[in-house]
């Protein structure tokens, strides 16, 4: 059997072999198998009666039919109306075939709203729309039971995907045009890791550093999980071999920190020696005289004056002001502009997510950035991957050069 290439690669990464991988892919396969049977299960049960008239039935244990967008056409999907908001979904979603995420603006319209009014969709974006939904029904059934019929008329809920719908007022589309397709869902691997990812980084959500996910140790020092590392992690969960409130050894947290430490104190070093050398460096220590001072004066000094006449005056030298910190932009506006940019950007890879990790560091404005020196110290500095960290370092020195150039002429 042809096993997941992402799984071949991770498998490579995390050192596991082809009988291990296989295995793990063999114990994932039969706990789909043995899920999907349940819900199976699950749905022939609920749709083992197609009456949708009262029948006898109990008042709270009425069957809803649903008309499901599917493609070009719709299916029907039928459930108790004592189902769940969260069993709704999966049922929907298993009758669309795409993913939960896909749901998100599933809007519906009773059929027994009239027509004249064009009503709009509602939405069912939470439990409390679903509820909702349930309790318009509810005063549909008691209205037909006190009616003269006492019977409770046929009824369907037509639901319909309002993420797809044109724009209100915007301009008609040519017929001519296929239909726009809708987006492919997602595998179901990839589709539980990025929900895990999402779990992982809310149990590891961070006071100090909002909206990352944060190692502590036992002294206080943070590391901030990188997408990789959330990657990895939400891939061991799916495959059971670790939890989410345990770090996978695979991590590697403690060399991780390691490396941050030394590339701090790297980057401190280069900075206090850049500052040395800026601040009038090179004096000895105590202002002692330099040891040239201290030898004999070479011949020319030893000759007596020519006779040269008065030098004009000319104007004193000004010395080069200091370097203006504020001419270099903050590194978290930097990192934002490069993700809007229209060719640095066009990768989306999210170089806003390393502002906090660099101003850990002390890398608060775009020429401490370049003084890293290297895209390996900054890898090792930022627990950055060497790829993303290269191109920072090449936007870096591009954009510095332009303010260099912009402040001379």
């Amino acid at each position: 059997m042809r096993r997941n290439p992402m799984n071949v690669v991770f498998d490579a990464v995390m050192g596991l072999t082809p009988e291990e991988g296989a295995q793990l892919d063999a114990d994932e396969i039969q706990q789909h198998l043995e899920e999907e049977q349940a819900n199976n299960e699950e749905e022939i049960h609920s749709d083992d009666d197609d009456d949708f008239e009262s029948n006898g039935e109990e008042e709270d244990d009425f069957k809803i039919k649903y008309e499901v967008p599917y493609k070009n056409a719709t299916r029907e999907l039928v459930l108790p109306a004592t189902t769940s908001f969260s069993k709704f979904l999966t049922a929907l979603a298993r009758k669309m075939e795409v993913s939960v995420t896909h749901l998100a603006a599933i809007g519906y319209i009773p059929s027994y709203k009239p027509k004249s009014s064009k009503p709009l969709p509602k939405l069912l974006e939470t439990a409390k729309d679903y509820e909702s939904m349930m309790d318009d029904i509810e005063e549909f059934r008691k209205s037909c039971l006190k009616s003269k019929s006492g019977v409770v008329k046929p009824f369907a809920i037509v639901l319909s995907d309002t993420s797809a719908a044109p724009e209100r007022g915007g301009a008609k589309t040519s017929s001519k045009k296929k239909d726009a397709q809708p987006a492919a869902p997602l595998e179901a691997s990839e589709q539980q890791e990025h929900k895990l990812m999402a779990e992982i980084e809310k149990h590891h959500a961070c006071q100090e550093h909002v909206g990352k996910a944060c190692y502590v140790t036992g002294s206080g020092e943070h590391y901030q999980y990188t997408n990789n590392d959330l990657v990895i992690w939400a891939t061991l969960m799916r495959r059971n071999l670790t939890s989410v409130d345990k770090v996978p050894d695979q991590l590697k947290i403690e060399d991780q920190i390691d490396r941050q430490r030394r590339a701090r104190r790297g980057l401190q070093a280069s900075q206090s020696a850049n500052n040395f050398a800026f601040n009038g460096g090179g004096m000895w220590p105590q202002m002692a005289p330099p040891p040239w001072m201290y030898m004999a004066p070479p011949p020319w000094m030893m000759q007596p004056p020519a006779n040269q006449a008065t030098p004009v005056p000319t104007k004193p030298v000004t010395p080069s002001p200091p370097r203006k910190r504020k001419l270099y932009p903050a590194i978290g506006d930097w990192l934002r502009d490069l993700d809007v940019d229209e060719n640095r950007g066009e990768d989306s890879l999210n170089y806003g997510q390393y502002a906090d990790v660099l101003k850990d560091v002390g890398i608060i404005r775009l020429d401490d950035l370049l003084e890293v020196g290297s895209t390996e110290k900054l890898q090792e500095l930022a627990g950055i991957n060497w790829g993303t960290a290269n191109h920072l370092m090449k936007f870096a020195q591009a954009d510095t050069q332009k303010i260099k150039r912009a402040c001379t002429e």
